[in-house]
């Protein structure tokens, strides 16, 4: 079994794969919003793959996005933060109390599935 880390812990509740995580915490460090083109910069990827992992942090709930238009130019940008960490450390144990439970369920419930060969 792989050693828990606060590094794989997001991995391990959310299935983030490194890329994700080094995403996430560029943005959990950065003092103000940043475009998808700032984070593949910083992180020296392919935008493509910044903004899948993006769009993954954003459905598991771990960042925000805003949209940033400009006056002089009709266009406009995305802006991602990092969620505020009190709520993501709350989520995270809530998930994890939903999982215990699941899991002590299945435990008990094991010879069950055995005799009944749903395994």
């Amino acid at each position: 079994m792989e050693e828990l880390n606060c590094e794989n812990l997001l991995g391990c509740f959310y299935n983030l794969n490194d890329l994700d995580r080094k995403v996430y915490f560029l943005l959990t460090r950065s003092r103000s919003p940043l475009t998808n083109d700032d984070i593949a910069k910083a992180l020296k990827k392919d935008k493509t793959a910044v903004y899948r992992s993006l769009q993954k942090l954003l459905t598991c709930g771990l960042i925000s996005k805003t949209k940033k238009t400009y006056e002089k130019r009709p266009s406009y940008n995305y802006l991602y933060q990092a969620v505020d960490l009190r709520i993501v450390k709350k989520r995270l144990r809530e998930d994890l109390e939903r999982w215990y439970i699941t899991a002590e369920n299945l435990i008990e419930n094991l010879d069950q599935f055995i005799e009944e060969g749903t395994l």
